[in-house]
């Protein structure tokens, strides 16, 4: 689908979790000051859900602000409460990327993440649809691992159009960061909805290594993602809510989802930047077993040129 198509205004209320932002900061952040790029090229956000098309990518904005303690890193609105020379922690808040399959105007399909796509030399990165009850009267199915593997090739699917709308979660939660050299760093993120659409949880944790080579930068980054039981349920369990066939009701359970991803930029000038960036994400095999889902993974790819205001 052509991203000219899925444009909302919603879009200018907040930039998204999704942004190849890091990858345009790769020179020093100067502090109180609003910096803006816009990347153009092609790439691909790849959708599992059933009968759902990919996310086409042509052009990627960056927006970032770094205060003295409040920032706003392309998606992430943060507040440093605790910054020394090796680690740092912060309260933040960001858009559920969960959600962005299921809507096509979420922001998380114009961009590229900044969680998904650090590239920075940077100080400042130095420096009613709720789920299922298990009470409920009705009847739920959940297979164990062996059952999943064993009936994959005959598994039940629903077009994702035909399920009951998911809404969008604001997450709250802390964030650690050890800053182990210049070149490599772990962060640690544990978050919770505070509207209260799946109340539940979800963590991360991500080790990133750095490297210069003149002006050619690269980054390599190696992670996993921990969803909670409620919030795999909400947007990815099948209720009486989505369909009355009772052979496609079914509960994920709690997620975990490794990942790996690889991001490079060359500066051409001091306002232009070629980049690339790759991203696989290896999805849990109780989540491939909802109907819903029709892959086996997440991948994001970008190639283009980047300018920076």
């Amino acid at each position: 689908m052509n991203i000219l198509n899925r444009f909302n205004p919603i879009f200018f209320c907040c930039l998204s979790i999704l942004t190849l932002g890091e990858l345009n900061a790769a020179e020093k952040v100067e502090v109180g000051q609003w910096n803006f790029s816009l990347s153009g090229g092609y790439g691909k956000l790849s959708n599992p859900l059933s009968q759902a098309d990919d996310f086409t990518l042509y052009l990627v904005p960056s927006a970032y602000y770094y205060g003295e303690n409040w920032y706003f890193d392309n998606g992430d609105l943060g507040y440093t409460v605790l910054q020394q020379t090796n680690y740092s922690v912060s309260i933040i808040s960001q858009l559920n990327a969960e959600y962005a399959h299921f809507a096509d105007w979420h922001p998380n399909n114009f961009f590229l993440s900044t969680a998904q796509s650090n590239l920075s030399f940077s100080e400042a990165d130095s420096s009613p649809n709720s789920p299922p009850d298990a009470n409920d009267d009705l009847q739920y199915w959940q297979k164990s691992p062996d059952e999943i593997e064993s009936d994959e090739t005959h598994k039940s699917v629903i077009n994702w159009r035909d399920l009951s709308s998911r809404r969008l979660a604001i997450d709250v939660g802390i964030q650690g960061h050890w800053f182990i050299s210049s070149q490599q760093s772990i962060r640690m993120r544990l978050m919770h909805d505070i509207n209260s659409v799946y109340d539940g949880f979800h963590a991360s944790l991500e080790y990133k290594h750095q490297w210069r080579f003149k002006k050619l930068m690269l980054s390599a980054h190696l992670g996993w993602l921990w969803k909670s039981r409620d919030l795999a349920n909400y947007y990815y369990g099948v209720s009486d809510k989505d369909t009355k066939t009772q052979a496609l009701w079914y509960q994920p359970g709690q997620l975990n989802l490794p990942y790996a991803r690889l991001s490079a930029a060359y500066p051409l000038t001091e306002a232009w930047k070629m980049l690339a960036f790759y991203q696989y994400q290896k999805l849990d095999n109780t989540l491939t077993a909802s109907p819903m889902i029709a892959d086996d993974a997440r991948t994001i790819r970008f190639i283009g040129l980047n300018y920076a205001f």
